[in-house]
């Protein structure tokens, strides 16, 4: 097989002798000496060669059928032989090139120490030198063949595109230590291909490989250049400096607890460059980014080592400690009075401190910290001042205090619509003398009020009807529709401006404390079942409360389900239940509005 197909490339060659006797003396590769405004070098390393083109345009295949017959007409192979031959394919290898782009192929690789035959099957499109060169001439596709002295071919499909309307650099300037190197990378066009030829202007500053690699050689500033075959150009501004011959770290040794975080920062000897590379010696115990920024993940030791690209090396030894305790304390006092104004059958208050355990038992706070609860029952309101300090003793700025409360409200104690709390067995614990009292528990406090009448806590007084006992209840409705406008309002402004206390903005206020949830507005009834069996019993806006926050799985009120509740969110989901269930009473439709403050507060109450 091998020798009939050597026999017809023997008679193409034969066929062919003249042509390429005429033209061999054109075929001989000449080198150009690219002259340019930048200096000599661009006729260094690959795509630098200028090398004419033969003229020859062969089609392969027609030249092949051609040769298979003689002088004579007569055919020197048969027509089977023939058929056998044209089915065997030569291996097609695809290179796609830019207009003017050359490509130099591996003449040795390609012949394997023989000579090698190359053919075009478009000149048009590309060209081929004896010496394996092809040159990409017009928009197309060429096939070139290398046919061997033995008979061997190898083909190769060149698609030719356009050329880059320009070439741009991923940087335009960099700084380099002495020895140190880096590679720019050139980028074109979508659609078009191009060969690169780099250039350094003064190569005693920095050198620069036909890869793109830039070595800095001596302290100084110098460009590189980048070419493409069509003589687009980009530039960068190299900058040289020398190599650090000392490194420091701005701690040598440290000890933080897992999970906390070190900035380890490093300083090189006066005017000398260096990026640095940061390595931790164990990387369970503790990890290190690329900035020097350290993390503790176990308990250990571990070294932190920085290093210049010249080897100068600094250290931290870093121990880390067992996790911290969560800086943040969380403490709930739950009060329900069973018992008030000689009544001693209001079951659902016990029941609702009852269901406010069992919640805050199955939340934390936005850090994991869980509720230490203290439960209390039919307090004076003496009590409850007294009891409020020692429950929170020890909170600081960095805690959270929950107050909650279920009892009856009285609007009318005080003369001033000012809003009290029913107590056990007699008397009234006054709206303003109880945030007086949470007031001076450091830190933030979550105050939740189950009870008639409990929006006084965050209802603006002052009105000049305030003090008008007779005033109907829906002269009162009709005021408090604009609360979330005027008495927010008021209050933000308030958090925002004072501490002190400001005619309007109710008694729950001081700046970025109290977060406030309260049964119903001034003058409304908070609605309840009394079954008078504890477990039954229930008030209408602790039982909304306790369902929206759940004791597992997904809390109903988080509707974003990021596993934390806003106060925003709480008090929506109340308020939309709640605005569903109105209450009849003698013939009379009842609603009940749930109060908040601050209004649409991203304020995480409870986390899951």
């Amino acid at each position: 097989m091998k020798r009939m197909f050597f026999a017809r490339i023997i008679a193409v060659l034969l066929a062919l002798a003249m042509l390429v006797s005429m033209t061999a003396m054109a075929e001989e590769v000449i080198l150009e000496d690219v002259q340019t405004e930048y200096g000599e070098g661009f006729a260094d390393g690959p795509g630098a060669l200028e090398l004419p083109d033969a003229g020859i345009d062969i089609d392969l295949d027609d030249a092949l059928v051609d040769a298979a017959v003689d002088a004579g007409g007569e055919a020197l192979v048969s027509d089977e032989a023939l058929e056998e031959e044209e089915a065997v394919d030569p291996e097609v290898t695809r290179l796609t090139l830019g207009l003017k782009e050359k490509y130099i192929l591996d003449v040795k690789a390609i012949g394997g120490g023989s000579k090698v035959t190359f053919m075009s099957s478009d000149a048009k499109v590309a060209t081929v030198s004896p010496k394996g060169v092809i040159q990409a001439v017009k928009k197309g596709v060429a096939t070139i063949t290398c046919v061997t002295k033995t008979g061997e071919v190898t083909a190769y499909e060149v698609q030719v595109v356009s050329a880059p309307r320009e070439v741009t650099l991923d940087k335009t300037s960099i700084v380099l230590g002495v020895k140190e190197s880096r590679t720019l990378t050139p980028s074109i066009p979508e659609g078009t291909h191009a060969s690169f030829t780099w250039y350094s202007k003064d190569k005693t500053i920095a050198t620069v490989t036909q890869g793109g690699r830039i070595t800095g050689r001596k302290a100084g500033t110098t460009t590189v250049f980048v070419k493409t075959q069509n003589g687009r150009i980009a530039k960068a501004r190299v900058k040289v400096m020398k190599a650090p011959d000392e490194l420091t770290l701005n701690k040598t040794s440290a000890s933080i607890r897992v999970n906390e975080t070190l900035k380890l920062k490093a300083t090189l000897s006066e005017n000398t460059y260096s990026p640095i590379t940061w390595k931790s010696s164990d990387e369970r115990v503790a990890s290190v980014n690329t900035n020097g920024k350290v993390t503790a993940l176990d308990v250990g030791e571990a070294t932190i080592t920085a290093e210049t690209y010249n080897g100068v090396k600094a250290a931290c030894k870093l121990t880390v400690e067992s996790e911290a305790s969560s800086g943040t304390v969380y403490r709930a006092l739950l009060i329900g009075e069973v018992t008030f104004y000689g009544q001693s059958d209001c079951t659902r208050n016990r029941s609702d401190v009852a269901a406010m355990t069992k919640m805050l038992n199955n939340v934390t706070g936005p850090d994991g910290g869980s509720y230490s609860i203290t439960r209390r029952y039919n307090l004076s309101a003496d009590q409850v001042i007294r009891v409020i300090p020692k429950v929170f003793a020890g909170a600081d700025e960095d805690d959270v205090s929950l107050f909650f409360i279920a009892t009856h409200g009285d609007v009318d104690e005080g003369g001033d619509y000012a809003g009290a709390l029913a107590m056990s067995p007699y008397g009234s614990l006054m709206l303003k003398d109880l945030a007086n009292a949470l007031q001076a528990v450091p830190g933030k406090v979550i105050v939740i009020l189950e009870s008639c009448g409990a929006g006084a806590a965050v209802y603006a007084n002052g009105s000049s009807d305030a003090n008008d006992k007779k005033t109907l209840f829906e002269t009162y409705k009709r005021r408090t529709e604009a609360f979330d406008a005027a008495v927010i309002e008021a209050f933000a402004k308030a958090d925002a401006e004072s501490t002190a206390l400001q005619a309007n903005t109710g008694e729950f206020r001081v700046k970025n404390k109290f977060y406030v949830l309260t049964a119903s507005r001034y003058q409304e009834l908070s609605w309840g079942w009394e079954s008078g069996d504890p477990e039954t019993s229930y008030n209408y806006f602790t039982l909304w409360l306790t369902q929206g926050i759940g004791t597992s799985g997904h809390m109903l009120a988080d509707v974003n389900k990021n596993g934390k509740t806003t106060l925003k969110e709480l008090y929506n989901y109340i308020s939309n239940v709640g605005d569903k269930y109105p209450f009849k009473a003698s013939g009379q439709v009842y609603y009940q509005h749930v109060q908040v403050y601050p209004a649409n507060s991203s304020y995480v109450l409870f986390c899951r």
